[in-house]
């Protein structure tokens, strides 16, 4: 059976998400977890300091995590061996087109497909979010809000993540009236739509925006 899949819709590793890290753990089924942490959407200004958030806060969760796209000389290699031996992955944000850059031409989203069907929960934050559903905008200076192909985990969706702030909720609704056969869901910071066998669950102090309805806190629909 396929793992669980969480869109966050930002903010990552900072206090305020614990509730949703948890229920990752508990899925993993594993007492001390191994996290891959995969910072491939990071500009390498951020790299440090992302680096240490996420050690710091899986720690404190009583995980290890292990993190790729940090400075390696053999990124691609690196993040394939964390990903082998992953009891479960995080995708955090930053910039889509880096993401999209070292996933999509390498393998890596490939791999990370066959992980999840086996099982494995997989998180992602922001870019990582979008991701992991079925398009995402590309976020380019000439055509920021154009549909690209994503990795198709949740099929049909289309991830607005920091819904509520920049913007984001008035091209959320435009990218809906234009392509109504995809879900649009904004979704704010620190909050998540939990995805698992055909059901959405939302957890967090926020809502989940579907222009059109809102999702509240630990409200349930069918995907």
């Amino acid at each position: 059976m396929s793992g669980l899949v969480v869109l966050l819709g930002g903010q990552e590793h900072t206090p305020g998400c614990e509730r949703i890290d948890r229920r990752l753990l508990r899925e993993s089924g594993v007492r001390r977890p191994e996290v891959a942490v995969l910072l491939a959407a990071s500009p390498p200004r951020r790299r440090a300091f992302k680096l240490a958030q996420a050690r710091r806060y899986w720690r404190q969760l009583g995980a290890r995590a292990r993190c790729a796209f940090t400075g390696e000389g053999d990124p691609i290699a690196w993040a394939t061996g964390l990903l082998e031996e992953a009891d479960l992955v995080v995708l955090t944000g930053g910039r889509p087109w880096l993401l999209r850059r070292w996933l999509q031409p390498t393998g890596l989203d490939a791999l990370l497909r066959t992980r999840w069907e086996a099982g494995v929960p997989i998180s992602g934050s922001s870019a990582g979010a979008m991701m992991l559903a079925a398009s995402t905008w590309a976020l380019r200076p000439r055509a920021p809000f154009a549909l690209r192909p994503a990795l198709g985990l949740v099929p049909g969706v289309l991830v607005a993540p920091h819904a509520g702030r920049h913007g984001i909720d008035h091209w959320a609704a435009r990218t809906q009236a234009a392509h109504p056969h995809l879900d649009v869901l904004g979704i704010a910071d620190q909050t998540a739509v939990v995805v698992q066998g055909g059901q959405r669950e939302v957890v967090g102090p926020g809502t989940v925006q579907r222009y059109g309805m809102e999702l509240q806190p630990a409200a349930v629909a069918t995907c």
